[in-house]
Formats: C-alpha cells, structure tokens, sequence
C-alpha cells in the first residue's frame, strides 16, 4: 500500500510517515490492519559479496595482493584463511600477484576475518586498473554492483584520535531519533532517551567526544565525489574505522541531529556536520545515470566530461540545474572552460543559493552554436542592472568576523532599503523581521556582541544564512532591488532570469565576434500592458556574456521578473514534498483561504489541448521544481506549464531574448 492509502485508513489526527530508512512509523492502531500490508516486503536474495568504498589516496601500486593458484583445476582462487598460518607471512608456493594502492591494503587488512571468508568487491582489484578498455566497460557497472551487494563496506581509515568513541556515540544518538521523507524528526521507537529527538535538548558529550566526531568527520572518504552513489545505492552499509563500525542509518540519523540541534558547542562547524549532503535521502535510480559514459582515454580532458556532462543534464531534464556550479572565480582558473561550464572536480563548501522559482513552472531554451560549441544560448529576461557592490562577506570559518560584518551591513545597508524588504506572515515589518531572539543574533538590538565559548554557537537557522552569505556580495541595482551577489560580480553586471533556472543570475555583456543576426526580437509596442520597462536599453543579440553565477535578489523571485508580481493578496508559498528532495509551490489567498496550483498572473490553459494531471511525488527524471500536464491530442505527459514556454510568453508579450553564454 502507499502512504496516501494507509492515511485513509487512520483514525482522525492520525498520520502516516516513511522514515529514512523505509519504516513506516510504527504499529497500525487498529490491530486488526496487519503490518505486511503497509511494511516493504524483504528484499530478494542477492549475491553473497560486500562491496568496498574507500580512498585511493596516492595513485602508487606500491603494495602486492597474492593470489594462490589452485594447481589442481588450474583456476585462480582467493587465497584461503586457513593457509595464512601456515605460510606464516610468506607467500604461496604457487600464485600470483596484483599491485595496489596502500590504502586498499590497509583496507583489506583491516577488515578480513581469519576465522571466515570474506568476500568483498574492490575495484582496485575487480577492474583492470591498466586497461582503458576494461575500465570503460566496468565503470558504468558500478552502480549495479554497489546496488546488488548485500552490503556496502565503508572504509575510512584505521582507527585514530578516537574515532572508536564518535563512532559509539553517534551510534547511540542515531537509535535515538528517525527522520521521514518529510523531515518530520520522532523519538525512535526503541528509545532509551525518549527526549534527545528535540532539537532543544542538550547532549551530555565532553569536550573530547565532540572532537572526536570532528576528526572522525575529517576522514578523505567524506569529501570523494564516488561515494555519493556508493553509499546512496547501498540497501544496506555499515562506515567502519579500525575495528569500529556504525550502521548507516544510524549514522545518518546521528549527524542530521547534531546538525539540526539548537545549540553545539562553538568549536564545532555545522558545516561539518552536513558532510557534503551525504545525509540526505537521494533518488538514484533517473535512466540519465546511463546517460553518463566513462571515458578514461587521457585524449579526453576534464574540461570536455564537464561540458558533456552539462549538456547531457540538461537536455534530459530540461532545466539548467547545473548552472548553480558555475562561478566565474572558477572559470578563471581552468584553462579553456566556458564560463557557462560547471567545474565538477570538487564538492561544494558553500550552500548554493536557494531556489526562488525565479523562473516559475518553465522549462529552459537553449541552443549550442554551429560555429562553436563553447557558446551556449540560453533564453530569458533582463531584470535590473547592478549599482553597487560590497566588499566579500567574510568566510564562515571565520564565525566572529562574519557576525560583524553581517551586523553592520545590516545597520548600514538594510536600514536604507526598508521598502525592498520582504514582508512575511511571522513578521510584517523589517525591524521584527531582523530581530532574532539569540545570544548570536545577526541584527538589530540583540546583535550586540559575540562571546566565543558561550553556550550553544549559532542556531542551525544562523549557520545557515552565515553560510549562504560566505564570501558572497551585497548589491543594490539601479532599479531599488537589493541582494546577495556572487564573489566576481561587479558594477555594471546584469541581474537576469533565465527560462528553466529558478534562481536568478548575474550576466555579465562580452563583445562576440560578428555572427548572422537573429531574427528581430517583437518591439515593445507590441506588447500588450507591460508590466514593467527595461531598465536600460539590452544589449544587442551579438553580445556574448560571462556567467557570473547565481544570487538572490528580492522582487525578483516567484516568478516576478518574468510575469510580474503577483496580485494582491496573493502570495506564493513552498511546502517540501514526501520525497524530501524539492518544493511543492502553491499560489495562496489569505483572504479567501483558497490554496491553488493555479499562477492567477498566468492565462487561462487551453483546455482542447492541455490538462492539469496529479504532479504526484517527485521522481528521478523530474527536475526540483515541476507541475504535470497532459496534452490530450498526443496523450504526452510534460513536467513544465506549456503557458511559460518561450512561445507563449513571447505570446503573452513578455521579452524573452537570447543570451550566449561564453
């Protein structure tokens, strides 16, 4: 049964929730509903290997696995435990041998049983690590096989500077609290401290075992790109350091806890805690995971799998999700890459800017030029033009200097600009809406001071809105708007929303080399009641741009740039959906207590040929932010409001132009 199934089969008050790890919570409360029909049935019988995750560290193979031949059928085996005694570290009389990295031997060392065989899959071993061939016919299969195993083997390192105690620690915490798609937090049913699921409780950790959890976090396996789908595939994994282990679960139970508590330590980074997003509930199973191929011909750089990468996304789920990686300080230091061209070497340190539905229900547009294939045409609307900005915000590490600066652009900046300032249902005025009732407050008459070694640290709100303002820019444009700019942006940039990209963007205009003019774009006496007016003349269809990076700018979101605001009283409002993973976005009138789907500023749908079908629950081919409609000629269902096609809007009079990213 589906959860929306057995919601209807609850008493009034009840509810229904699947944890992190597939539970549903807990017992029915009519004993006569059996648990089999709501429970997930076990999982079928799977081959009986362990898959191991780990760093490779250093790329020498300076270390030998042996490998005895069975001179008997002539067939190479692994070399049975029972021998190991009886060669007493030598090696067999009749074998062979593979070289390895050291961290895969310390692995292997760690983690064999001489009691027990073992059988685990490395691909330092499983793969031809000398065949390029063989390398691109096995790469792709690994997600299979980390899916298939009975169990996925977490190797961070051999145990140090206590990891034994975080790993006990975290272990308990975790069977402490469950967390469901929602992100609704409960006491787990098998609680022994029935109140450490809320948030306000405080931990009865020393000082050593918080920084033995900081180490224990400070591991390389953490910080590897693989281990996203290593670990997420995983029906079932286990992080072992030395002889110390932790059920994932628990431990992903564990880490979001400590994460979301009221107060930690102040020498503890929330930062940390997050370990690059490991924690959170993943879709894994979108067929563009078969879209990506590997190519381990060294012909092939970085620079290329990153453009092929991108354009591969985008054209599968058409949205330009991927351009939230895209910096220009980046760009600057990668030889050869557009700027519109994520730079995937690394993890992000930073909380990418949230998502604004900036661009509503669309899908993107886009082209690659025939004449070369470093210019991206994207569409989309100019917004407003940067006037001032900044100085960079400090790093988030550096927790005092980041509160100053926060404060006073606060008293200086914002003070000013009270007009532009949100107006929430919590707090209809900018002063209450600054005002945190916090030892670490950022504004206003709480935000006095910063005594480091006070109890608690910044809130996990604060951490936040710390980390989303690191080393970013304050900005103002010449139209009024204000907001939170990238690291590169300067005077003069162009505040822009792009079809198919719910944050707005900073373009910055590049002078291209004559190309045949487009077709002209529709005159603004064309349009039909314009919204608003440009705010200064665009510039001409032959004009490349720099991709500065995302930003948030209030007045430009929920669609405003592109359709203009919203009429009054309605507002726009964001519920997370039960995959945990996006935004449900609803249209709401405080007046009359309607909650709609429907975008009041948008035309009535043509009912001949579309239809609204149930959105339903997010999959892996959908993009964060999507509705469902049906076109009832050809029976397609699409993930975008065909009313916000480049087509329709230009139909609508809104001057949607090209931009070619450079």
């Amino acid at each position: 049964m589906t959860l929306e199934e057995v919601a209807a089969t609850l008493p009034r008050y009840w509810q229904v929730e699947e944890a992190w790890d597939g539970r549903t919570t807990w017992v029915h409360p009519a004993d006569s509903f059996h648990h089999s029909r709501y429970q997930k049935p076990a999982r079928i019988t799977r081959p009986e290997y362990e898959a191991l995750s780990y760093t490779w560290g250093s790329n020498e193979f300076s270390q030998k696995v042996y490998i005895w031949m069975d001179t008997q059928d002539t067939t190479a085996s692994a070399l049975p435990l029972s021998f190991a005694e009886q060669f007493k570290g030598g090696v067999p009389p009749c074998h062979t041998y593979l070289r390895i990295t050291r961290n895969l031997e310390t692995a292997l060392r760690n983690l064999r049983d001489r009691d027990y065989k073992r059988i685990l899959w490395a691909d330092g071993i499983c793969i031809n690590q000398s065949d390029t061939d063989d390398k691109n016919k096995q790469v792709p299969r690994m997600g299979d096989i980390f899916r298939r195993a009975q169990r996925v083997v977490s190797w961070l390192s051999p145990d140090e500077k206590n990891s034994g105690h975080a790993l006990k620690a975290l272990e308990y915490l975790g069977k402490q609290v469950v967390y469901t798609r929602r992100y609704a937090i409960f006491g787990a049913p098998e609680a022994t401290e029935p109140q450490w699921y809320q948030r306000e409780t405080e931990l009865p950790y020393n000082g050593e075992i918080w920084m033995a959890i900081v180490d224990l976090l400070s591991r390389q396996w953490f910080y590897r790109q693989w281990i996203v789908q290593e670990v997420q595939l995983a029906e079932d994994a286990i992080l072992c350091c030395g002889q110390s282990s932790i059920n994932w679960t628990y431990f992903r139970y564990a880490l979001t806890s400590l994460r979301d508590r009221k107060y930690i330590p102040p020498s503890i980074s929330r930062g940390r805690l997050v370990v690059n997003g490991l924690c959170e509930p993943y879709h894994m199973n979108s067929p563009f995971r078969g879209k990506i191929r590997p190519n381990y011909d060294k012909s092939h750089t970085a620079v290329q799998v990153y453009k092929e990468t991108f354009l591969a996304h985008t054209y599968h789920f058409q949205r330009l999700e991927l351009l939230t990686r895209c910096y220009l300080s980046k760009w600057k230091v990668v030889e050869n890459k557009p700027s519109w061209v994520p730079d995937l070497s690394y993890l992000p340190t930073t909380i990418s800017m949230p998502i604004q539905f900036a661009a509503g229900f669309s899908r993107c547009w886009t082209k690659i030029s025939s004449d070369s294939s470093d210019i991206f045409t994207v569409a989309g609307i100019q917004c407003a033009t940067v006037k001032t900005i900044g100085s960079p915000l400090p790093a988030v590490e550096r927790e005092d200097d980041a509160l100053l600066a926060i404060r006073e652009l606060a008293a200086k900046e914002l003070a000013a600009n009270t007009g532009q300032y949100p107006e929430t249902t919590s707090y209809p005025y900018w002063k209450t809406w600054l005002r945190q009732e916090s030892a670490y407050a950022f504004f206003d008459n709480n935000g006095t001071g910063h005594v480091v070694g006070d109890k608690g640290g910044p809130s996990s709100h604060e951490y936040v809105l710390m980390n989303l303002l690191n080393k970013r820019r304050y900005v103002t444009t010449e139209e009024g708007y204000i907001g939170i700019g990238p690291p590169d942006v300067e005077e003069g940039d162009l505040v822009c929303v792009i079809l198919g990209d719910n944050k707005p963007v900073i373009l910055r205009p590049q002078q291209l080399q004559p190309q045949p003019q487009p077709p002209p774009l529709l005159e603004s006496s064309q349009f039909q009641e314009p919204f608003f007016q440009l705010p200064r003349p665009s510039p001409p269809e032959d004009t490349g741009f720099l991709f500065v990076g995302p930003c948030s700018v209030y007045g430009i979101d929920n669609a405003n740039g592109l359709l203009g605001p919203l009429p009054k009283p309605w507002r726009v409002q964001a519920f997370r959906d039960g995959s945990g993973l996006s935004c449900v976005y609803k249209f709401f009138n405080p007046n009359t207590g309607v909650l709609a789907d429907e975008d009041p500023r948008l035309p009535p749908l043509d009912g001949n040929k579309w239809e609204r079908v149930s959105r339903g629950e997010r999959t892996g081919d959908d993009p964060f932010t999507f509705q469902r409609f049906r076109n009832k000629l050809t029976g397609e269902v699409i993930n975008y409001d065909p009313r916000m096609d480049r087509d329709a809007l230009e139909g609508q009079g809104i001057p949607i132009r090209d931009f070619n990213l450079v």
